[in-house]
Order: C-alpha cells, then sequence, then structure tokens
C-alpha cells in the first residue's frame, strides 16, 4: 500500500516495486545479463504461467458455452497449456536465477508461489525435477519458509 492509502495490485508489479524500494533485499539481481533474464522470467510466469490460471480456475469466463462438459474441455486445455508453459519456462530460465546471491530472487519467489497452483509442481516433477529441486530449496528458505507455511502447511 502507498502512503496514501493506494493499494497496490498485481503480483510482478509489486515485486519489482519492493525491488526498487529495497535494493538491499536482493530481489532483482544488479548485473545487466541476469537483472534482464530475471524481469524477463517475471513477465514470463505472469503471462503465460499466471493467465492460464485463471483460464483452470475460471473456464466460465473465457467461453460462452453453458454445457458443463464443455467448460470441462476448456479448463483441461488451459491445464495442458498451463503445464506446456512450465516446461518452457523450465527450459528458458535457469533455477540460478532463483537466486541473488544466496537471497531468494523475485523470479524465484513469483515461480514458487505460482507453480503451487493448477497442478504446476507435478507437471515440473515429471518434466523438470531439476527446476521443482530449486523451488524446494528456495521454499525452505527464511523468511520465506514461514510464508509458504502460513499458506500452505503442507509446505512445513
Amino acid at each position: 500500500m502507498w502512503p496514501d492509502g493506494t493499494v497496490m495490485s498485481e503480483s510482478s508489479a509489486i515485486l519489482l516495486t519492493l525491488a526498487e524500494r529495497y535494493p538491499d533485499a536482493s530481489l532483482i539481481p544488479r548485473a545487466p545479463e541476469a537483472r534482464a533474464m530475471t524481469l524477463q522470467g517475471l513477465i514470463y510466469l505472469v503471462s503465460n504461467c499466471y493467465s492460464a490460471i485463471g483460464v483452470v480456475d475460471y473456464p466460465e469466463r473465457f467461453t460462452t458455452a453453458t454445457d458443463p462438459a464443455e467448460r470441462d474441455r476448456v479448463k483441461a486445455g488451459a491445464t495442458a497449456r498451463l503445464h506446456h508453459c512450465w516446461r518452457v519456462a523450465a527450459e528458458r530460465f535457469d533455477p540460478a536465477l532463483f537466486w541473488v546471491g544466496e537471497k531468494p530472487s523475485a523470479f524465484g519467489l513469483l515461480a514458487s508461489v505460482v507453480s503451487r497452483w493448477s497442478g504446476g509442481r507435478e507437471a515440473l516433477a515429471s518434466h523438470a525435477p531439476h527446476w521443482l529441486a530449486a523451488l524446494v530449496a528456495l521454499d525452505a528458505q527464511e523468511p520465506a519458509r514461514r510464508v509458504f507455511v502460513r499458506h500452505w502447511p503442507e509446505a512445513d
């Protein structure tokens, strides 16, 4: 929230704003190439994975069909697309980008959260276990672990 009470939304915008306000938190790398890849990763996750989750969760918003079977097909197609997007992310982005030094990066934190929805982690386990292992390592890092356990008790 801004000092005037304005509420900020959109995960990547929040993370980027925090990175600007608190540069010592090391949410975004300073090295130009790693910074560029981290920013690309944030935008990729939001525009591809996060957006597909919206369709998975609310298929009725993305079709005029009223038949439940048709809506289930929309959901199945969106789930397949989401899992494809996770595979592409794992091919495109080195999981080393989940960290800035020893601190979780904005990209790593967003990937950790978004991968928990709509079978993302299961897709990664099947197609990109190295990525999933990196996320699990990030999940265990304090203070992120405390936040994840609060929202996902099974994370403990």
